[in-house]
């Protein structure tokens, strides 16, 4: 968190997310700022992060401390497929502005249409 963290995130070859049992199937905002920061997102599965990234298109999931470990062992092998991953996720997450987040919220807040604004 802070200044720091673009240029930490950036200058890591794995940054893990982890979305916390609480939120369920949610996502944190890390699964958009990891990646829009240039960094390869390893990350718990939830149902959300999947609906923005296809596993190893834009980020990496796993489902178990045993699947984490062993995808973190492979891609800190494997340079040229985390940056193909690592650009992936860049590209994926830059329609994901606040600007635009907000601007979505308030057209659904105006037309009445709230509990649909999430599809966007």
């Amino acid at each position: 968190m802070g200044p720091d963290m673009p240029a930490s995130i950036a200058g890591s070859k794995i940054v893990f997310n982890l979305v916390r049992a609480e939120h369920g199937c949610a996502h944190s905002m890390k699964t958009f700022e990891i990646p829009a920061c240039g960094g390869f997102m390893l990350t718990n599965w939830t149902e959300e992060q999947a609906r923005f990234f296809e596993d190893r298109k834009g980020c990496v999931f796993f489902n178990s401390v045993d699947e984490m470990l062993d995808k973190a062992d492979y891609y800190l092998s494997h340079d040229k497929e985390r940056e193909r991953v690592r650009l992936a996720g860049m590209a994926a997450v830059a329609p994901h502005t606040y600007v635009r987040r907000a601007l979505t919220i308030l057209r659904y807040v105006d037309t009445g249409k709230l509990e649909s604004w999430r599809d966007d």
